[in-house]
């Protein structure tokens, strides 16, 4: 039980800001459009 708290937080996390590994194609292209590589998290924070 006490080995999934840390897997289930993970997840939660994931899930609100995904990562460029996670799902680099749901922001990866709309933040190439407006800025090469700049700031990867700020797409998806939008």
């Amino acid at each position: 039980m006490l080995t999934l708290s840390p897997l289930r937080i993970l997840a939660s996390a994931l899930r609100r800001r995904p990562s460029p590994a996670a799902t680099p194609h749901r922001f990866y292209p709309l933040n190439t459009q407006s800025h090469p590589t700049s700031k990867p998290q700020e797409a998806p924070h939008d």
